[in-house]
């Protein structure tokens, strides 16, 4: 039996580990093929680049950004926090897209708060967000997390992922 188009878009799978990139001089990061490669087998090409955070910016990707929109906006108990979410979200994001030569121009506004330029940067994909830290920042995080995995080793275990 043939396979329908739903079954083959269940196994797209991200790429795994974490990889370095650059933001250019024009706030472009040239994404690593693998994930040029996961991007053309999404069924929807919609990104959307921002940050709501200091230590971090995303990416959101196959359709993320609208899914978390309707989150937020379904969230009318919470209406004061969704809609400040929204309107950094909004301030320092914008859309983007892959260009034929792999790369995607950030929103100035979001490289002008990160001060990514001529900069490293490490990428991540995560759910449906390319997570992207700066280069030193990682490391940091990094660090810290080895630390709560050795303090977690228990918990883990428990999980089963050790």
């Amino acid at each position: 039996m043939a396979e329908t188009a739903d079954e083959k878009l269940a196994k797209v799978t991200p790429p795994d580990g974490m990889y370095a990139a650059k933001v250019d001089s024009a706030g472009r990061i040239k994404l690593p093929v693998e994930y040029q490669r996961y991007l053309a087998k999404l069924h929807d090409p919609e990104m959307f680049a921002t940050s709501t955070e200091d230590t971090m910016a995303k990416i959101y990707i196959n359709g993320s950004w609208s899914q978390t929109k309707e989150k937020l906006f379904a969230a009318t108990d919470q209406q004061e926090l969704t809609m400040a979410y929204f309107r950094v979200a909004a301030k320092f994001g914008g859309n983007v897209e892959l260009d034929s030569n792999g790369r995607v121009t950030l929103p100035q506004e979001l490289r002008r708060k990160m001060s990514w330029q001529d900069s490293p940067v490490q990428l991540l994909i995560f759910k449906d967000l390319i997570q992207i830290y700066p280069a030193e920042g990682m490391a940091t995080q990094v660090t810290l997390d080895m630390a709560l995995l050795k303090d977690n080793k228990r918990s883990l275990g428990a999980l089963g992922v050790l």
